[in-house]
């Protein structure tokens, strides 16, 4: 097991890739943009990380200020101490039905034991980063792969990526988080350094 005793967050920060790798990397895992060439979809996915960003910027909150957000909108944060089902490492979830963010916690620490990130740093990332796809679901904010459909299928009909969503969550929680990076980062570490 890789540990990162020895380096801060700022240090592993020092040698993160830019935010054009990072999103180019991001989209490189939906293989339906790997597929059509994903040079074709990085101005989309740096404009999706854009409005994610300024979203959240307009409600700069701090921590205690997110999750009082989260419970106005009647949300309730759920920690759950056992993995979801699955080999995806989901860190957290949100059950639109019952207006729930359910929180991962063995997800959580296992980045902690193996990447600087604490639980304590990563919870307010993940809470913030479901807001934004309720904020979504709510119609407050748009979904992109509506916006953005990457080709037909049977020249009919839109075919949609959740990619760019997923990179606008990670730019809303680095804008009202006020982070001095990309949450996509995490993910980065996680896949590349085989946390």
């Amino acid at each position: 097991m890789k540990r990162w005793s020895c380096w801060g967050v700022s240090k592993v920060l020092e040698a993160k890739p830019s935010l054009p790798e990072l999103i180019r990397w991001r989209l490189a895992l939906d293989r339906r943009i790997a597929k059509r060439g994903v040079e074709h979809y990085l101005s989309k996915g740096m404009q999706a990380h854009q409005i994610g960003e300024r979203w959240g910027q307009k409600l700069q909150r701090t921590r205690e200020d997110l999750i009082t957000l989260i419970q106005r909108e009647r949300l309730t944060i759920v920690k759950r101490e056992e993995p979801l089902p699955n080999p995806l490492g989901i860190r957290a979830w949100l059950d639109t039905g019952r207006k729930e963010i359910l929180l991962f916690m063995p997800v959580l620490k296992s980045i902690e034991e193996q990447l600087p990130w604490t639980a304590e740093d990563l919870v307010p990332i993940a809470l913030a980063h479901e807001f934004f796809h309720y904020l979504q679901s709510e119609g407050k904010i748009e979904f992109l792969s509506s916006r953005w459909p990457i080709g037909k299928r049977w020249r009919l009909f839109p075919l949609r990526t959740t990619a760019f969503d997923e990179i606008a969550a990670f730019g809303f929680a680095r804008g009202i988080l006020q982070l001095p990076y990309s949450p996509l980062v995490i993910d980065y570490f996680m896949v590349e350094e085989g946390a």
